[in-house]
């Protein structure tokens, strides 16, 4: 097997270091419209930092990019739980489900 030159071992390096760095700020561009959603919904800025938190730790980007989306559609709560359920996502109804929980009763050690 033919071993890279050290400027194509660069070039991939770069590339991986760029495409992490692009999935960070559609995370992170998720993440806000997620917590910005839940505040609308009436969540308290305790509640949508351990949603967003909770949801993070338990899903893919691509799986908050589309909560994101379902949070733009909804104007309340009871129809942002309908939207995760009609999504049809197993994923986003069980990752939504437990992160509700967890932060509805959290373990206060």
């Amino acid at each position: 097997m033919k071993r890279l030159s050290k400027s194509g071992r660069t070039a991939i390096a770069a590339a991986l270091v760029m495409g992490s760095a692009v999935g960070a700020c559609v995370s992170t561009g998720a993440r806000s419209t997620i917590y910005d959603g839940m505040i609308k919904l009436g969540l308290s800025d305790d509640a949508a930092s351990c949603f967003v938190s909770e949801l993070d730790d338990r899903l893919s980007s691509d799986d908050l990019n589309e909560i994101a989306s379902l949070v733009d559609a909804v104007g309340d709560r009871s129809r942002f739980f309908s939207a995760v359920r009609d999504a049809g996502e197993p994923d986003i109804a069980q990752g939504v489900t437990a992160a509700s929980f967890a932060c509805a009763f959290p373990d206060n050690d």
